[in-house]
């Protein structure tokens, strides 16, 4: 007997949907030992593993041949996650296959346009109009896929490890990277320590985060109380949340909030630090708070204009392929990005790279919101790459009068015009509880101070994501947060 053993990947919302294709799988099993087929699926889903992340991400590496992800409007970090650790391990080992399921809808939301973005260059991305339909579409694909098995020869799969890159200059960069974050809060230090109150919160990050929550939360950073905001790149601001940040400024009442345009992982919090010793103080917790659209600016002259179509212009948008192919012709354009590790500019390197432009073989400027127009108004025509929330102020007026233009970017799938957008992420410390503490005294005598369990949120923080109009019932509760996964630094508010 031929075992080909599948995993069902989404969120724990779609179980009645993970039931349905479990169901289906028994009944195909029985076809094939009814038929005399000499194969047989062995499934595996959430429900075999509940919530040890580890050893989904192990099924997937070294045992699925087959990762089936149904998405039902949006996407979690740990269905993500998956997604990304298949597609590694098939370019790696040559297995798993992933196929994508993705119910579809009239309306292209913002979670759908990241979905979308995320599978553009995928082999099987299928819709599906409701479970049935679903049910339908994933018998077809499997009797395909079980067809075409038969003929490969399985027995020299390869097991593949993901390891993290610890070379000694990629510390060394780490390092430099950290000094530089903590000569630019050098002079926070003062302002922090004279601070009267207990507690401040020190919110740091890039524009594009901080003009999303002005714009959709109404909160202005600048002069919400008792914080002090910090603008930076996220790859540094990160470094906030690192064990000795915290430890250093948690008993001088700092509490650090990182505001992102990029989704981290682990290792963004490790650069001074390692996973041991970080999660002996707590987790970092992720909330995605919505997503901004990419949106670039360009000069009203003929060599832009005629390169990108009047259509282009009078529609206000910009085809992400279009873009490339004018980056590639650029001898007579000046061409503008925001600062080395933004969220905006990195998003832009990601999805050019997929259209064969590399910025980094470019010569790039850099611009910021409040650069001032001889910065880009030179001989050269201009191209600004920034975003709906992140632009430079002094065009506004061009862009009125039509010395410039402003233009949304998408991708094109199957037809159909997909935005092209970056996450909007808050990062925030759920530490463990210290007995020592006056604090956490009643919280470890209620719930212990087990580092795999209780992790306590600060009031000042809850306040700020109540502020932001974040869910927290059932997921803070006292201001402890149960930990599930002792092997993530990043724990996802969404996922609790």
């Amino acid at each position: 007997m031929n075992t080909i053993n599948v995993f069902i990947a989404g969120s724990k919302e779609l179980a009645s949907q993970r039931i349905k294709l479990k169901s289906l799988i028994s009944d195909i099993n029985h076809r094939y030992k009814e038929s005399g087929n000499d194969h047989s699926l062995n499934v595996a889903s959430y429900e075999t593993y509940g919530n040890k992340q580890d050893e989904y991400n192990d099924y997937i590496c070294n045992k699925a041949d087959l990762v089936i992800f149904v998405l039902d409007g949006k996407i979690g970090p740990y269905t993500e996650e998956e997604f990304d650790i298949a597609k590694k391990s098939e370019k790696s080992a040559g297995r798993p296959k992933s196929v994508v399921f993705l119910k579809s809808y009239s309306e292209i939301t913002p979670d759908i346009a990241y979905i979308n973005g995320m599978l553009k260059n995928e082999d099987y991305y299928i819709t599906y109009a409701n479970d049935e339909d679903l049910v339908r579409c994933v018998k077809e694909y499997l009797d395909d896929f079980v067809s075409k098995f038969a003929k490969v020869n399985t027995s020299q799969k390869k097991k593949t490890v993901i390891k993290s890159d610890s070379s000694p200059s990629c510390r060394i960069k780490s390092i430099c990277s950290v000094v530089a974050v903590l000569a630019a809060l050098a002079v926070l230090i003062c302002f922090l320590l004279c601070n009267k109150n207990s507690s401040v919160l020190l919110i740091a990050g890039g524009g594009s985060a901080r003009n999303y929550i002005e714009t959709y939360n109404n909160i202005v950073l600048e002069t919400y109380p008792n914080s002090y905001h910090v603008h930076m790149p996220s790859g540094n601001a990160w470094l906030l949340l690192t064990e000795e940040v915290i430890s250093q400024q948690a008993t001088q009442g700092y509490i650090p909030i990182c505001i992102s345009a990029s989704k981290a992982k682990d290792e963004d919090f490790l650069k001074i630090t390692t996973k041991e010793n970080f999660l002996k103080s707590g987790s970092v917790v992720a909330v995605k708070l919505g997503y901004d659209t990419l949106a670039i600016t360009v000069k009203n002259d003929d060599r832009i204009i005629d390169w990108l179509g009047h259509k282009s212009i009078k529609e206000g948008e910009v085809s992400l392929q279009n873009l490339a192919d004018l980056l590639k012709n650029n001898d007579s354009i000046s061409i503008f990005a925001t600062s080395p590790g933004s969220g905006t500019k990195t998003t832009y390197m990601d999805l050019l790279e997929e259209k064969g432009v590399i910025l980094d073989d470019m010569t790039v400027n850099q611009f910021s919101e409040y650069s001032d127009l001889p910065t880009v108004n030179k001989k050269f025509p201009y191209i600004l790459m920034g975003s709906r929330c992140y632009k430079m102020k002094a065009l506004e007026k061009d862009v009125k009068k039509s010395d410039a233009y402003e233009l949304k970017v998408y991708d094109e799938e199957y037809g159909r015009r997909i935005y092209s957008c970056k996450p909007i992420y808050v990062y925030f410390m759920a530490y463990k509880p210290k007995a020592t503490s006056q604090k956490d005294t009643k919280i470890v005598q209620k719930y212990g101070d087990d580092i795999n369990e209780n992790l306590v949120v600060p009031e000042e923080t809850i306040r700020f994501l109540k502020d932001l109009g974040c869910d927290l019932q059932g997921k803070i509760n006292n201001n402890v947060i149960i930990r599930k996964t002792h092997n993530s630094i990043i724990i996802d508010l969404d996922e609790l």
